[in-house]
């Protein structure tokens, strides 16, 4: 048995025991192991996704709560802007901004470039992970905690993401097609600078945007 803990425990831990584990056992490198990894180091662990990514507030009522009947109250039997159901207004704490989960994914990112077989999810798969940690579109990562999104009934209330992304994820496109499990732990080779810009996620949109039009607009603001 190992144990792993900083200050608080659901940041830089939940980053450092992630990448361990995927490395050690060969289930994480799957796309339903990877789920299951996120749902426990980083979920069930109480990493404040809200607070990190500087989500705007989201009201969540609790069903049959007295916000939901259109009283004006929020959260679990909170007041605006606080309480279980994790209203608090996130967006403007810049100081509590920081990418700990975007930096995880990157980190898995770079492992799929240094062993491109030994995993079975692909880099749009992750793309995708990150598309929806702040789209808002699956009751995933709303809300700062396990208890705050239990009092709100977001399970039973809105789709998970893995729902999504485990549903055919060959025909989406989500998987390795050279993909062999390795048993066991991975060796990865880090010696030299190896690590690369994950273009993929960093620099998504860009080939949508035309560059006279970019220029244009940069014309007309002068």
């Amino acid at each position: 048995s190992v144990l792993v803990h900083c200050s608080d425990g659901w940041d830089r831990t939940s980053q450092l025991t992630s990448i361990s584990q995927m490395l050690l056992d060969p289930h994480y490198r799957t796309l339903r192991g990877f789920a299951v990894l996120v749902e426990k180091e980083w979920l069930a662990f109480g990493h404040q996704f809200a607070l990190r990514t500087g989500s705007p507030a989201v009201h969540v009522p609790p069903p049959n709560s007295a916000s939901a009947a259109g009283t004006g109250t929020s959260g679990a039997g909170g007041t605006p802007g606080s309480g279980a159901g994790g209203a608090n207004a996130h967006g403007a704490n810049e100081e509590q901004q920081s990418p700990v989960f975007v930096q995880f994914v990157d980190a898995v990112w770079q492992l799929t470039t240094l062993l491109p077989s030994a995993f079975q999810f692909n880099q749009r798969f992750l793309c995708t992970v990150l598309e929806h940690l702040l789209s808002g579109r699956f009751g995933t990562f709303l809300l700062d905690t396990h208890g705050a999104r239990a009092a709100s009934g977001l399970p039973e209330r809105t789709c998970a993401l893995w729902s999504e992304l485990l549903d055919r994820p060959e025909e989406r496109g989500l998987t390795n097609p050279w993909y062999a499990p390795q048993p066991g732990p991975l060796v990865v080779d880090l010696s030299g600078c190896r690590l690369q810009v994950f273009t993929a996620f960093y620099c998504r949109g860009g080939q949508t945007v035309d560059p006279g039009d970019v220029r244009g607009m940069a014309e007309d603001a002068v």
